[in-house]
């Protein structure tokens, strides 16, 4: 089975929130396409129920962009969930308290960023008030069982508190809620705010390393990356059944086709030349 990440919009609300002063930017190292996906309800049942007939792990993930920004996220969710399927929400948590209500019988996993455990580090990456909403949006998840992912992009600025972090997380109240924690080094290509400087620029020994370290102060979590389990390249499916897959060598992802319009084994084909993998 394949690893599927469904994209429910490449809209973005990160600079919702005013950078801080000594921030190159508010979220600067989003993956997105250039434009947004238009749709309907009625394409995006078609979309879920062809999901639903192929070859795709049973965890969704759904990812943007901000997904919570489409405001067909609700239906979304809810029909993956009557097909059988258990969601996954990758946001930035800004409007997690908003639609938590509706969100929390529905979906099992929330990923979100944990760039700093303290204020400063946190506002630094997300913009000035986030560390108060991502201390409150942990502890909601906590508190209505939810299992919680974490993102952290690991650059010189938060590179020498990465194990203050982790302490940190060990004596939390949600340490045995934390689902992963996925530590990421930046990749310039990435990058949606073009800043020229090497703020985020870190060496990949040193990353490395690291990783390692926290691997050893949090034991009972999953850690990635790791050498021991090969990352899959995700797939990604928009609203409209455009397929993409990750591309190592340009800033956007690449198209194989479309899963309701085209033989789904010529996009396998397509996937499998530019690796993915079961």
């Amino acid at each position: 089975m394949y690893k599927l990440n469904v994209l429910a919009t490449n809209r973005c609300n990160a600079q919702f929130m005013p950078a801080q002063k000594d921030s190159p930017g508010v979220c600067a190292f989003c993956f997105r396409q250039e434009t947004d996906i238009d749709t309907n309800i009625e394409t995006v049942v078609k979309v879920v129920k062809r999901i639903c007939e192929l070859p795709f792990e049973e965890i969704v993930t759904i990812t943007g962009g901000e997904p919570l920004l489409s405001r067909f996220i609700i239906p979304l969710i809810s029909e993956l969930n009557r097909l059988g399927k258990r969601v996954s929400l990758h946001t930035n948590g800004i409007l997690l308290e908003k639609y938590f209500e509706t969100l929390n019988c529905a979906v099992e996993f929330i990923s979100l960023p944990f760039d700093g455990h303290r204020r400063r580090l946190s506002n630094y990456y997300r913009g000035v008030g986030y560390y108060d909403l991502q201390q409150r949006n942990f502890k909601l998840l906590k508190e209505n069982g939810i299992k919680i992912g974490l993102h952290t992009l690991l650059t010189p600025y938060n590179y020498n508190e990465i194990e203050n972090m982790a302490f940190s997380l060990l004596r939390s109240d949600y340490y045995n809620s934390i689902w992963y924690w996925f530590i990421r080094i930046f990749k310039r290509m990435n990058l949606s705010l073009k800043i020229e400087n090497d703020v985020y620029t870190l060496e990949e020994s040193d990353y490395l390393s690291k990783v390692e370290s926290v691997r050893n102060i949090c034991h009972e979590i999953n850690i990635y990356p790791t050498r021991h389990v090969k990352q899959r390249k995700p797939i990604f499916i928009d609203l409209v059944g455009n397929v993409y897959i990750l591309n190592d060598h340009t800033s956007r992802n690449t198209l194989a086709g479309n899963i309701l319009n085209d033989d789904f084994d010529k996009i396998e084909s397509f996937l499998i030349s530019n690796g993915a993998e079961m």
